[in-house]
C-alpha cells in the first residue's frame, strides 16, 4: 500500500538496503519501479545512511529504511536527506513493532511505517500487517479508499455519502475477523511478548 500511496510509476527508483527480505523489493517492482540497493552497516545490518545520498538520481522517489531485527536505522539522517531531495521515507518496520529510535516508535518517523503480523514476527495473526501514515491526512484518506478495494465505502459508513462507488484503484486489504481476534489478544500483551523476546540471547 505504501508503494501505491507514494504513487510509484514505471522507472521510478526506490533506495533500499542490500540486505532485506524479498517483500521490500517486490512491493516496488510490482509498481514498475526499480529498487536501488545500498550497502549495509556491519554493526546494525541496516542501510548505511552515509551511502544513501550518492545513490540518489533524478528518478529517485523513495528511501526505504528497513529496521532489521528490530534495530532502528539512523532515521534523523535519513529524513534529513529525504527532505533535502524531496523524497518519501517508508519505514519497513516489519520486525520493529514497539522498537524505538531516540524515544520515538519505529514506523512513526518517516512518511509511512509498514508493519508485519506474519507468524514469524513477535506480534502475529498468521498473515497481514498494518501501515501508519504519519505526515499527510490526504494520503490517509486515500489509504482508506485503497483499503476498501478502491471504493469510498468508508465515507458511506461514516454517513458522508448516501452510497459508495468505485473511485480509485485498490485491493482487498481488510483482514478477516478470526485473524483480528488473534491479533487483538497479541496486542493486549505486546509489551510482555517483547520483553520475553528480548530476554533470549
Amino acid at each position: 500500500m505504501a508503494a501505491l500511496l507514494c504513487d510509484l510509476q514505471p522507472g521510478d527508483e526506490v533506495i533500499m538496503p542490500s540486505y532485506t527480505f524479498s517483500s521490500t523489493a517486490n512491493a516496488v517492482v510490482l509498481r514498475g519501479a526499480v529498487p536501488v540497493f545500498v550497502d549495509i552497516r556491519k554493526d546494525t545490518l541496516n542501510i548505511d545512511e552515509t551511502l544513501i545520498e550518492q545513490a540518489i538520481t533524478p528518478r529517485t522517489k523513495v528511501i526505504c529504511a528497513v529496521h532489521y531485527a528490530g534495530v532502528a536505522c539512523e532515521m534523523d539522517t535519513i529524513c534529513e536527506i529525504a527532505t533535502r531531495h524531496n523524497l518519501f521515507v517508508v519505514e519497513d518496520a516489519a520486525q520493529a513493532f514497539l522498537s524505538q529510535y531516540k524515544g520515538r516508535q519505529c514506523g512513526s518517523i518517516g512518511d509511512f511505517g509498514c508493519f508485519s503480523f506474519h507468524y514469524t514476527k513477535n506480534v502475529i495473526c498468521g498473515e497481514g500487517g498494518a501501515i501508519s501514515i504519519n505526515r499527510s491526512s490526504d494520503l490517509a484518506r486515500r489509504a482508506l479508499v485503497l483499503w476498501e478495494k478502491g471504493t469510498n465505502r468508508h465515507d458511506f459508513m461514516m454517513g458522508k455519502v448516501d452510497k459508495y462507488e468505485w473511485v480509485d484503484i485498490g485491493s482487498s486489504y481488510v483482514p478477516n475477523e478470526v485473524s483480528c481476534a488473534i491479533l487483538w489478544a497479541q496486542l493486549d500483551d505486546a509489551k510482555e511478548v517483547r520483553t520475553v523476546s528480548l530476554s533470549y540471547k
